[in-house]
């Protein structure tokens, strides 16, 4: 953004623009919620984001995106109930990626670590999410009411 308010320059990221090459159904909500991660790869460009995807699979998912200088996607990673490394359970329905907030280092092992909202899961869970450089998850831990 420039110092009057007005764009600079823009990149679409979606299934078809902006170099992403990640599969999406139809009516995942992608793009939801997105957070910007720093550099979480730790290749000098400090433009990472996390993508929130709320209805992917029935159970909603979390995109990293990892972008080039220009905005575009150089690289990415699916956090779901079958990839990127996660594995607490997620029930159909509970909306998980419905937000996505950084939280800096939180385990002090120099990458950067997430929070991830999914209201629908009983009375609302967050999950906080401790990630690796290449943005699938090294850990979990649950908040919620159970």
């Amino acid at each position: 953004m420039r110092s009057n308010g007005t764009v600079k320059d823009l990149s679409i990221i979606s299934h078809a623009m902006g170099g992403f090459t990640g599969h999406l159904d139809n009516n995942v909500l992608f793009g939801w919620s997105v957070c910007c991660l720093g550099d979480l790869d730790g290749d000098g460009i400090a433009i990472d984001l996390a993508v929130g995807a709320p209805a992917s699979g029935g159970v909603g998912a979390v995109w990293i995106m990892f972008l080039h200088q220009n905005g575009t996607v150089k690289g990415h990673q699916n956090i779901s109930d079958t990839q990127g490394g996660f594995n607490g359970e997620l029930i159909t329905g509970g909306d998980f990626g419905r937000s996505v907030a950084y939280l800096g280092d939180i385990d002090f092992d120099g990458i950067t670590d997430m929070a991830v909202g999914a209201p629908r899961d009983g009375a609302g869970t967050i999950w906080i999410l401790f990630l690796q450089r290449n943005g699938t998850v090294k850990s979990q831990f649950k908040i919620g009411s159970n």
